[in-house]
């Protein structure tokens, strides 16, 4: 049995983060790890961990307990995991990610608006140049004249 837990360890310990993710128990060695993650530029491991965190504790806040007398200063796992999806180019899930922290109502709203403004850039960037105005927005749909009228 001893020999099977040290096998089962030195496995994950030796293998790559898809089976690191799945180890994951708390939010906080969640959290934690996706942090890491986007520090070293992993965002698709980083979006994995937020998803995670946010599964495992779906509310964000600040001084949150992870256990005993610790505490984690900041819990944001959707912005973490917009601005994850958003290195990604995955702007759906960065959507996703942001109206859940606005519908939650907990995240700081400067950082939302300001991912909220980046999603925005990158959508725009994805627009044709031929479907915008010139002032970048997209043209207005012009009514057709029905068949009848000509």
């Amino acid at each position: 049995m001893i020999r099977a837990a040290h096998l089962l360890a030195a496995t994950l310990m030796l293998s790559g983060p898809g089976v690191r993710a799945q180890a994951w128990g708390t939010f906080y060695a969640a959290y934690l790890d996706g942090l890491a993650a986007q520090q070293h530029g992993d965002d698709a491991r980083a979006l994995a961990a937020f998803r995670s965190a946010a599964a495992l504790k779906p509310v964000p806040g600040t001084r949150i307990r992870t256990y005993g007398l610790n505490f984690l200063r900041e819990y944001h796992p959707y912005l973490h995991l917009a601005e994850s999806a958003l290195a990604l180019g995955r702007l759906d899930q960065a959507e996703g990610a942001l109206k859940a922290a606005l519908d939650l109502g907990v995240e700081p709203r400067d950082r939302v608006a300001l991912l909220r403004a980046r999603l925005e850039a990158a959508r725009a960037a994805l627009t044709p140049a031929s479907d915008r105005d010139l002032d970048g927005r997209p043209p207005r749909h012009r009514r057709r004249r029905p068949h009848w009228a000509d």
